[in-house]
Formats: C-alpha cells, structure tokens, sequence
C-alpha cells in the first residue's frame, strides 16, 4: 500500500515545473522599506539582475510559493451577483506575484491573457484566476471580464478577471486543488516574496550569484529558505510528501524498512535537507522509542502508523471562515512592514542573523 500510495503521487502533475527551479525568501525591514514604491523597486530590480545572471531562464516572485506550507485565503464576492447566504462564502486563495510569474513556474495559461506591463508596474485592479475557481464559481459562463471584489485590503476594490490559469496543488499532492487568484504585485505590495529563479542547469550553482545580487542591493538584507527542485523523477513524491520541510511519515517509513535507523536518518536528512537531530527524533517515534528487532519490523511498525493508527499523521486543515487564512497551525499571523491583509497571512518574517542556506530536494 504505502508503494502504491507513493507510486501514485509520483503520477499527479503539481500544476508547475520543480525541476531546475531554486527557490529563497526574502523579507524587508519596515524601518527601510516602509512604502509600497520602495519594496517594489527594491524587488523588481533585484528580478531584473537576477535574470541577467549567466544560467538563469527566467525568475520571478511569488507571496506564496507553492509547496512552502503557508499561504492566504479570503473570501470574495461578484459584482452585480447577490452574496452568497450565511455560511456559503466565496473562498479563495491569494498570491501576489512579480512579473513573468507564470512562464518561470510554467503554469499554463488557458483562456485571456497573462497581466500587462502597465498593470505590473501600478496598480489597475486586474486579477487572474485559476481553472478551479472558473469551474466553481462561474460554471457555464465565461469568467473573462467579470469583476470580483476581494477581501484583503483596508478597502476593497472590484478586480476585473483578465485570465484563466491551470490549476496547482498549493500545498501537496495529496491535496484537491482549490480556487486561487493571482494579483500583479502593485495590488498588495508585501514586504516578504519568495523568488523562484528557474535555472538552465543546476540550480545550486546559482546560490553565490544571487546572494551577491541581494548584496549589491541591500548589504544587510539576509536570504532565507534556500530549497533546490532536482531533476529525478521521484521528486514530484518527494515535493508532495515534505511539503514545506514537514517530516512525512510514509518517505521514513519506506527508509526504516529497507535499512538501519542510522542509515535511514541519514539518507532522509540528506534528500530534505532537514536538521539530521529533528528526523532522528521522528524516526524514533516511528519506530516505538526502545523497541528492539530488525529494520524490517521497525518499518512495518512505522508504515501501520502512517496508515492512520496512533501517531499518524495530524488531519487537515478545515475550510478558512469568512475572512480567514487556510495556513498551517503555528503560522505568524501577521508580517512586519508590509500592507495589512484582513482576509490573508502575509509570509514569515526570517530572523535578523544571516542564515547559512541550506538546498532541500523537491
């Protein structure tokens, strides 16, 4: 079972390309960039540096990457629609991206248009839409030109739907694909991006560079959350199962029953990228703290608790409420230095000290 569950993952399309594709935070300080004009600026500059850099295809930025374990959702509602009754709200999700979002994630565009350089450059009140959102909210109508009102800004404005995109798994494989929305950047100019930067070879060849971009820029900005997608097929299992740098039990089962628990804890630290003391302690849990026997017994112990027996994986998350954000439990609340987001969670905020960055398989 737990094969075939991970052979099946390995078979859905995410909705984008991780292949060659890095991946790093960044978050400014309000005290230096404590306008929207300003985090703009230092963005896209930095965007356009980092595509001229030798090795680079494409970049761009995303609020909320996908994979990453957080996001934003809200409520929205149709204009010249009445509002849906208590209790049945429109719910979507909400990324703020850079230009090129689309092309550097290779995510199709299916029906309209990608956004404008007029409309990435100041704010005109566009959105685009994934094809979830097309099929449940404009079944048998043609989304394009619509006008939806989102619920993430001090004051709401109508957003005209100006394309339709394919659909992608935010947070994991195993999870259905939800109604998303994509705003150019000027629409809500957080404070923290995550850059996706789509290499022509291997992406951790570009890690030196761009930190010297960021530098050149900013000296005191830090980047954080370093994670490089690698080219092997089973890394679409491997991206869907760690979501976010969460230890996922099926992945430790199948490394306890086919070796040691040291050489499981190994090889799993390695592929993730994740501190070896952290999947250590989750190995041991797995495996019933004391127990003694062969690697064998200890992964087939471990395989009946990913099955949904005592310490099994947490369930998930239920639907957001009106205005409320679909992130993980534990997850900041707020970010410092960019526009309050009513409806959404803006991105983590890294801690001041530079970070040593760290590559995860995806």
């Amino acid at each position: 079972m737990l094969i075939r569950t991970l052979t099946l993952l390995g078979l859905v399309d995410p909705g984008f390309d991780p292949h060659n594709l890095l991946t790093f935070h960044l978050a400014l300080p309000q005290a230096k960039y404590g306008d929207a004009a300003a985090r703009q600026r230092f963005f896209q500059d930095l965007q356009a540096r980092i595509r001229a850099l030798p090795g680079v295809d494409a970049a761009t930025a995303d609020s909320f990457l996908p994979f990453t374990g957080i996001g934003s959702a809200t409520s929205f509602t149709v204009v010249g629609r009445p509002a849906p009754p208590p209790g049945q709200d429109y719910v979507t999700s909400v990324s703020v991206v850079l230009p090129d979002y689309f092309r550097t994630m290779r995510i199709p565009l299916l029906r309209g248009r990608e956004f404008s350089p007029a409309e990435e450059g100041q704010e005109r009140h566009v959105v685009i839409v994934n094809q979830a959102l097309a099929r449940q909210y404009f079944p048998g109508q043609d989304p394009l030109g619509q006008q939806i009102v989102i619920d993430m800004k001090d004051q709401n404005l109508p957003s005209t739907i100006v394309g339709v995109v394919g659909d992608v798994h935010l947070h994991g494989l195993d999870r259905v694909t939800r109604a998303s929305v994509y705003w150019p950047y000027p629409e809500l100019a957080y404070a923290a991006m995550t850059f996706a930067v789509r290499a022509r070879g291997n992406p951790l060849g570009l890690i030196g560079a761009i930190r010297a971009q960021v530098a050149s820029l900013d000296p005191g900005e830090p980047v954080a959350a370093v994670l490089a997608g690698r080219v092997e097929a089973r890394d679409r299992t491997v991206v869907a199962v760690l979501s976010g740098g969460n230890i996922d039990e099926p992945v430790l089962a199948a490394a306890l029953s086919a070796m040691s628990l040291r050489d499981a804890v190994a090889k799993v630290a390695s592929e993730t990228g994740l501190p070896r003391g952290r999947v250590y302690a989750r190995a041991l849990a797995l495996a019933e703290p004391g127990a003694e026997g062969s690697a064998e017994g200890r992964g087939k112990r471990a395989k009946g608790r990913a099955k949904g027996r005592p310490g099994g994986p947490r369930g998930r998350h239920g639907p957001p409420p009106r205005g409320g954000a679909a992130v993980p439990a534990g997850a900041p609340q707020r970010e410092g230095g960019g526009p309050r987001a009513r409806g959404g969670c803006a991105p983590p905020t890294p801690s001041l000290a530079r970070p040593r960055p760290r590559a995860r398989a995806w």
